[in-house]
Parts: structure tokens; sequence; C-alpha cells
């Protein structure tokens, strides 16, 4: 059976995507580790290099046929460690991945930290609410969230489910939004990386995604017009979480 490997997104958990993951494991070997700060309780020291190369040791520590697939984050960390060794991966099949330019990115990373920390996305992070007294309430807040509006009650309960921990008499995150924070804060641009030898790669973006806009897809299609770029309709940035049924018809398609 080939092996799918799957990274996750910043700030989510393996168990998130249950609704995707769950209907590949009748094809697949599925692998879906959580990001090197979950398993280790530690913040990223590294930026994404450190986990892109922590995802291609996971990778390393089982040879065979492996598709490679990730959102987000997940998505350019294992483009990272495909850029290193190709022959990591059979295919990949990266869902949304960040599109910033590489002058963008270079700037914020060497920014101080005052500035990076007001960056947008980081910002949002750090606002977020991170304790509830109950898992009622979380997802009765969580529910309300605009970031949170396409996604179902089961989607949504299981990101819950598999994001948060017991703790102080109630319920908090368990990917820190000061590591998620601080990923935001230390991007890489994936263009750079187009100009590597690479496996076979599938691209799915949200129809209405800010960060994976419909320009970003054509210039990939002009520097890799092999590739196959899918657009999923009504989906944003959230897409395998927003629409996991048409994620996986496009996976197994």
């Amino acid at each position: 059976m080939t092996r799918l490997f799957f990274a996750h997104a910043n700030g989510f958990t393996p168990g998130a995507y249950e609704c995707l993951l769950r209907p590949l494991r009748s094809r697949f070997e599925v692998e879906a580790p959580a990001l090197k700060p979950l398993r280790t309780g530690r913040a990223p020291t590294g930026a994404w290099q450190e986990i892109a190369s922590d995802l291609g040791e996971l990778v390393d520590a089982r040879p065979g046929p492996t598709i490679g697939v990730g959102h987000s984050l997940g998505a350019v960390a294992l483009l990272m460690a495909a850029s290193e060794r190709p022959e990591r991966f059979e295919r990949l099949v990266l869902i949304d991945p960040p599109a910033l330019p590489a002058w963008a990115a270079l700037l914020l990373r060497h920014a101080p930290a005052s500035v990076r920390r007001k960056g947008p996305m980081a910002s949002a992070a750090l606002r977020r609410v991170t304790h509830w007294p109950t898992l009622d309430a979380a997802f009765t807040q969580e529910r309300a969230r605009r970031w949170y509006a396409r996604l179902s009650d089961e989607v949504l309960a299981d990101v819950l489910h598999h994001g948060l921990q017991a703790a102080d008499g109630g319920w908090q995150l368990r990917f820190r939004t000061e590591w998620e924070a601080s990923l935001y804060e230390t991007p890489e641009s994936l263009w750079p990386l187009l100009r590597r030898p690479l496996p076979p790669i599938t691209l799915l973006r949200g129809q209405s995604s800010a960060v994976f806009k419909a320009s970003d897809a054509s210039r990939w299609q002009a520097l890799r017009p092999h590739d196959r770029v899918i657009e999923v309709a009504d989906s944003g940035h959230l897409l395998p979480l927003e629409q996991p049924q048409q994620v996986l018809r496009a996976l197994l398609a």
C-alpha cells in the first residue's frame, strides 16, 4: 500500500483533518505526524527550515513510495524537504501553500522582533482566546468566528477535540499561540524552490484564498507547466477543512 504522508497547517493538529484523512486510510497507508513544536512541547527555533528538516527525517525513517500531502505551512515544508531530496517523494500534493514573495519573506525574517510581531497573522495569533471553561463554551465561541464560517459542525468538532487539552480546570489550545506567531514571523518563500529539481506536483487552491491567489496559480503554471493546478470552489485558505469531500476527490484523482 502506498504511503501518504500528511503535514498539517500552523496552529492546527493532524486530528483537525479527520474528515479528509479517514476515507484515505482505505486506499493509502496514512501517516500524519504532529509538527515538531507539538511533539516536543518546545517553541520552534529554526523557522520553517526546522519544520522541513524534521518532516524530511520522518519521511526518511520509512523508505518506500511516498506521496507527500501538505496544507499551508505543511505544504511549503514538504516542498522544502523535496527540494533537498526529490527522491523522497513519488508525488507532492500541495494545498494552498503561502505564496509570499522572496523579498518579503527575507525582509520579515530579518526585521526586528517588534516589527515581526505586528504582522497581521502573528498579531492575530497572539490575540486568540486560548482557554475556555468547557468544551461547549469553546465550540460556541469558535463557531461564531468568521475564520471558521465554512466549516461543518463535524469538522469544527474535530478541530477542537484534537486541538484542545485539559488544563487549569478548563480547556486550552494544544498548539500554543506563541509558537504559531513565531512561525508566522519567520516564513519562507516557495518561489525560489521551484527552480530546483522536484517530483511531480498537484496544487490545490481555495477559490477565495488570499494566501495563494489566482495570480499565484498563473505564475506557478508558467514556471511549471506540467504540474496540475486545481481550484476548489466555495473555499478559502482552509479548503481541506471547509471542503474535505472536494479535496478528497481531487486527491483520489
